[in-house]
C-alpha cells in the first residue's frame, strides 16, 4: 500500500467561491470581485488556497483511510493561483504507515486541468483503528 495513490477531481464555480468566502468570512475582492480582480497580478479572480486544499479532506473522510480518519497535521505550499472554473485533482499517496499508532504520512498533491501543481504538501492521518494493513 506504500506509495499507492487515491484521488479526487472538483471544477471550481463562482457560486462555490463565494459560499466558501461567506463561510470564512475572507471576502477578499481576489476571490469575489471580478472586476477588481482583473487589475491583479493574477488578472482574474483566484480561488482560495485553503478552499482548493479542503479536496484532500474529502479524500482522507470518505475516500482513504475513509470513515473515522482523523487529520493530525498538514503542511502545504501554494505554488500556482487556480482559477474559477479551472478543473483541479486532489491526490494522496501513503508514503509511511506505523502500524503501532495507526498514523499514516501522505504526500498531497493539487494538479490543475493542464497538470500544473498548484498545491504540494503532506499530511499525518489517524487511521480508523479497525482498518486493516495490507
Amino acid at each position: 500500500m506504500i506509495n499507492k495513490s487515491w484521488e479526487t477531481v472538483k471544477k471550481f464555480n463562482e457560486k462555490d467561491v463565494i459560499e466558501f468566502a461567506k463561510l470564512t468570512g475572507d471576502n477578499n475582492r481576489i476571490h469575489t470581485d471580478l472586476e477588481y480582480a482583473k487589475n491583479s497580478i493574477f488578472g482574474n479572480t483566484v480561488v482560495h488556497g485553503m478552499f482548493v486544499a479542503s479536496l484532500f479532506s474529502k479524500v482522507f473522510g470518505k475516500i482513504f483511510p475513509g470513515e473515522g480518519s482523523i487529520y493530525l497535521k498538514q503542511d502545504l505550499k501554494f505554488i500556482f493561483p487556480v482559477f474559477v472554473g479551472d478543473k483541479i485533482k486532489a491526490r494522496v499517496t501513503l508514503k509511511k504507515f506505523e502500524q503501532k499508532n495507526f498514523n499514516g504520512v501522505f504526500e498531497c498533491i493539487c494538479l490543475n486541468q493542464n497538470d500544473e501543481k498548484v498545491v504540494i504538501g503532506s499530511a499525518l492521518i489517524k487511521f480508523p483503528r479497525d482498518f486493516k494493513y495490507n
